[in-house]
């Protein structure tokens, strides 16, 4: 399961509902994509993409059954935008396609990370690959005038991959579990969430 850390110094004044702590190793993934997504940015760390944007999470287990049915679960809540951070093969988790899908139809906007797997094959992932989604892949700047963005070699390619934003050695929230106790500071991350 993931969560998101809501004492995050990024996140402590968001606009941020269902956040509830899991401990750093079950937060720090969360609470990178929630800061960099909406942090206020009031002077403490990072502005967010959509800084005080309304967020809220839903936990979901990150299991092909737990997390179609939290799909369904926001929808029913109102959601307008659906982040989905995470990945299945793309030919399994079939009620996952009937859910987003179903939240399509309903006007939600779908974005999907498109994966992790450029060094590993490129494997088209769901729900990235599954129609109507944004699929987002992930770009890094490189030392070259003529061409200063690529695709970052970690993010998949492949005919699902809709679009591509800045995805490597970004600025994010971090949470951590060191002999000091938990830590709240900011990393350098890499990925398409």
């Amino acid at each position: 399961e993931e969560s998101v850390d809501p004492l995050h110094p990024d996140l402590a004044n968001a606009n941020l509902t269902g956040a509830k702590s899991l401990g750093p190793t079950a937060d720090w993934h969360g609470t990178a994509v929630a800061g960099i997504a909406g942090s206020p940015g009031e002077n403490l760390g990072i502005r967010g993409v959509w800084p005080g944007a309304r967020m809220r999470l839903f936990a979901s287990g990150l299991k092909c059954s737990t997390v179609s049915k939290t799909v369904t679960r926001a929808v029913n809540r109102g959601v307008a935008v659906l982040n989905m951070s995470y990945t299945f093969p793309a030919g399994s988790c079939f009620t996952h396609f009937v859910a987003t899908q179903n939240a399509i139809r309903k006007g939600v906007v779908a974005v999907a990370a498109a994966g992790n797997s450029g060094d590993r094959g490129n494997a088209p992932m769901r729900p990235a690959v599954d129609p109507h989604v944004i699929s987002v892949g992930a770009i890094q700047n490189v030392d070259d005038p003529l061409n200063p963005s690529v695709v970052a070699p970690f993010s998949t390619r492949n005919f699902g991959v809709d679009i591509v934003a800045p995805g490597a050695d970004v600025l994010a929230p971090f949470v951590e579990q060191t002999s000091a106790g938990v830590e709240r500071t900011w990393e350098l991350l890499n990925g398409t969430s």
